[in-house]
């Protein structure tokens, strides 16, 4: 099994460090740059209307400069639960506050160079409710049937690994209890 030896900070920022760790492996030394979320992790809620529709957030992707659609999602603020900042999280983002939440998996997009994980919830039974949030403008909500999730996939209109997962979770999930 590797050991790490040594973990230095290469960058402190408001919501991930840049770490680099010393490896020993059985042969040799190897350095890595990981991204540290500064102990905060996130969560990803896929809201389910009661017309079978997906709620989604257009919203700006500023390192490949574009918008995209996601599934609300945000950091768990410290001494919040997931389940708490699931909620919070569609209330801010998309005006709804889903009164069920199914957990369906714990993730991380890049274990190789990320200690940032993400909760990921399906959320049910939805009802106006509205917070202030932390979003530069105000966000726009698209409403996708659940049959054509796999079409905005195809059609690169969500491209975020860890929102396809949790879209392609919250199908699988549907399916399976619809069986």
């Amino acid at each position: 099994m590797p050991k790490i030896l040594k973990e230095r900070h290469l960058f402190k920022g408001k919501i991930f460090n840049v770490k680099q760790l010393d490896v020993q492996f059985n042969k040799s030394k190897h350095k890595f740059e990981i991204l540290d979320p500064n102990g905060r992790h996130s969560v990803i809620v896929v809201p389910l209307d009661n017309q079978n529709r997906v709620v989604l957030i257009k919203n700006f992707a500023a390192a490949f400069n574009r918008f995209e659609l996601f599934p609300p999602q945000g950091l768990i603020d410290k001494g919040e639960t997931a389940r708490h900042a699931a909620q919070r999280e569609c209330q801010e983002e998309a005006g709804i506050k889903p009164r069920k939440l199914i957990h369906l998996a714990s993730v991380t997009a890049s274990p190789a160079y990320s200690r940032h994980s993400q909760e990921i919830f399906l959320g049910l039974d939805l009802i106006n409710s509205k917070l202030q949030g932390d979003e530069p403008d105000e966000l726009e909500v698209v409403r996708v049937p659940l049959k054509n999730i796999h079409k905005i996939i195809h059609e690169k209109k969500i491209t975020h690994a860890s929102s396809i997962a949790a879209l392609l979770l919250a199908e699988k999930y549907l399916n399976k209890a619809k069986t």
